[in-house]
């Protein structure tokens, strides 16, 4: 089979129109990854320290840090408790004592009755965050992020029942107990990142003659 000079040139620009896309094709992709490469250059990292409270511990506060190489830029961290799987039981478990803990429409309730005429009540403002407008990186520019009031008085009550009177069943409901940590910040360019971590309540340490607790969350 032979080929005329038509067919051949035709054949040939053909296979330089393939090679042209291809390298047309590697550019791009080299372009892509210097893009991802430069943004990854600044962009910055939020995490969160590991989450040790009490009456015993020495602060009750949460420390954030920035990991990544660049400034994260109007940093909101929210925290709260996830609570409605394991409230019933609670409630179950503090009944004998008329002590009833309820929330709705961002307020946490705990309510206790000593008989039909006395008793008290104490309500907490659900929404916990913290805002920060500018966090650097390294450790050196760490902020610390208040737990909130309604979780501190909800273990202090659990505690003092599951290790004063030994109740096995409170303990275990410390162990689903979870506090939700969700933070939002915007690297120099603008573009904004998530981060949500969930902790678990881990072990406890309570000073019977003291009274005293120390919870770790990990």
């Amino acid at each position: 089979m032979s080929l005329d000079l038509t067919t051949f040139t035709s054949i040939a620009a053909c296979l330089s129109g393939l090679g042209a896309c291809a390298s047309a094709w590697g550019t791009l992709r080299a372009v892509g990854e210097m893009r991802k490469q430069r943004e990854e250059s600044y962009r910055p990292d939020i995490a969160c320290s590991v989450l040790v409270f009490g009456n015993a511990a020495q602060s009750s506060t949460i420390q954030i840090c920035n990991v990544g190489l660049g400034v994260a830029k109007n940093v909101a961290v929210n925290i709260s408790a996830p609570l409605d799987d394991v409230l019933p039981d609670i409630n179950e478990a503090f009944q004998e004592e008329n002590c009833r803990i309820s929330h709705e429409d961002n307020i946490f309730k705990f309510e206790s009755s000593v008989d039909d005429e006395t008793g008290f009540s104490e309500t907490f403002s659900m929404p916990c965050v913290t805002r920060i407008k500018y966090l650097f990186p390294g450790m050196d520019n760490v902020v610390e992020a208040g737990i909130p009031n309604y979780f501190q008085r909800l273990l202090a009550l659990m505690a003092a029942r599951a290790f004063e009177k030994e109740d096995g069943r409170v303990k275990e409901l410390l162990r689903r107990i979870k506090l939700k940590i969700h933070t939002d910040f915007f690297d120099v360019g603008g573009k904004k990142f998530s981060m949500e971590c969930i902790y678990t309540f881990f072990d406890a340490l309570y000073d019977y003659e003291k009274r005293t607790y120390q919870f770790r969350f990990i």
